[in-house]
């Protein structure tokens, strides 16, 4: 039996390094992204709202977002002022001039994206919409630093049509109905990670809590319970794959 074909599970990890000054940007260090993404009720095309929260030094004139120039950039704010910022060769050029050491930026964006969020259907006909930012590929949905060495926190609010459930990276602190037409959903990620590491996971998936002795040790020393997120069809079928020979009781999971 091929457990990764039959398992839908979203690997979300984190790092517990500390945030550091980008080696792509000198006098830039992003500090935070708080990401709002409206996913439609069939298809690729997405509606972006995210501000990112940076620091710089005074050779921090500019801040060179990557984003993909088939994505459509509708505004660009500073601080709250809206500023022209050029989007082309896949990058968002933001002025910081006049700006403290610590600054907010606002990216609205809309368009059709055809990597980074792999958006399709499944066997099933459902629509699924999955990160997959590796190894530089967050620029094709999400205006970040595109850069491993830049690591910030994250935090995610994601609008998907009902019947559906979102995971991200971090903690859920809020899942609402809204109008009876969309899920909204908030994760929250308090340690900087990459943002090759800053993914979801939507579709009409449900949740496995495995068990105590199937776990991962943290950087605190206690075991870390886990969840798998799968499609409903699969959910009664986990309890048997976690006592198969081939994943002994006690084992630690390791990512496909």
């Amino acid at each position: 039996m091929n457990v990764p074909r039959l398992v839908l599970a979203t690997i979300l990890l984190s790092a517990s390094a500390e945030a550091q000054s980008s080696t792509s940007q000198p006098g830039i260090d992003v500090l935070d992204y708080a990401i709002g993404i409206e996913l439609p009720d069939t298809g690729a095309f997405i509606r972006g709202d995210v501000v990112i929260t940076l620091v710089r030094t005074s050779k921090g004139t500019r801040l060179a977002l990557d984003l993909v120039d088939a994505l459509a950039v509708r505004s660009v704010e500073v601080e709250g002022r809206p500023v022209k910022a050029p989007h082309e060769g896949n990058k968002i050029t933001v002025p910081l001039d006049g700006t403290g050491a610590r600054v907010h930026v606002r990216v609205r964006y809309d368009g059709v994206v055809t990597d980074g969020l792999i958006a399709r259907k499944d066997a099933k006909g459902r629509w699924t919409w999955f990160g997959d930012n590796w190894p530089n590929r967050a620029r094709q949905w999400l205006p970040t630093v595109d850069h491993p060495s830049d690591k910030a926190t994250v935090s995610w609010t994601v609008r998907t049509p009902a019947g559906n459930r979102v995971v991200a990276n971090g903690l859920e602190v809020s899942t609402k109905t809204i109008a009876g037409k969309k899920i909204e959903s908030s994760w929250r990620e308090s340690r900087p990670i990459s943002t090759y590491l800053m993914v979801v996971g939507v579709g009409p998936l449900e949740t496995f809590s495995l068990r105590e002795t199937v776990c991962h040790m943290t950087d605190e020393g206690p075991c870390a319970r886990q969840t798998v997120w799968v499609m409903p069809e699969n959910k009664t079928w986990l309890p048997g794959v976690f006592t198969m020979s081939g994943i002994p009781s006690g084992s630690r999971l390791t990512r496909p």
